[in-house]
């Protein structure tokens, strides 16, 4: 019975540290227009940033948005683009899913920047990213 008890310290602490690490900010977001993210529309009221986590797809509209990481990588979205955050915090990647896209990554940086058809490994200079065509 010992034995049993002592794991639940265990099952407890990882219920709590799993989620936290899965809710881990690897971005934010900024946009002069409404955008959405995981299909929600988000407008600016006095605020000025929008944390970002893995899983997260973020779809602009009417004007590009701006995704600053958190290692000093940027990528600017296009209006009428779409992109999802996976991977890990650690190593997030960023999938175009439609529309198109600008990247500086900074040196060392883990992000990684992909499409749809294509995974590339980002460079450390300005490049563009658009979906192959279908």
């Amino acid at each position: 019975m010992r034995n049993k008890l002592s794991l639940l310290p265990c099952a407890v602490a990882l219920f709590f540290v799993v989620p936290a690490l899965a809710l881990t900010t690897i971005a934010t977001i900024t946009c002069a227009e409404p955008f959405t993210v995981d299909g929600r529309s988000v407008t600016f009221s006095g605020v000025t940033a929008i944390p970002l986590v893995v899983g997260n797809e973020v779809a602009t509209s009417a004007a590009p948005a701006v995704l600053f990481f958190t290692d000093g990588s940027s990528v600017k979205l296009a209006a009428g683009s779409r992109a999802k955050l996976i991977g890990s915090p650690a190593q997030p990647k960023l999938v175009l899913l439609d529309g198109s896209l600008d990247y500086k990554v900074v040196l060392g940086s883990n992000l990684s920047v992909t499409n749809l058809d294509l995974e590339r490994k980002t460079k450390p200079v300005d490049e563009s990213v658009q979906p192959a065509a279908r």
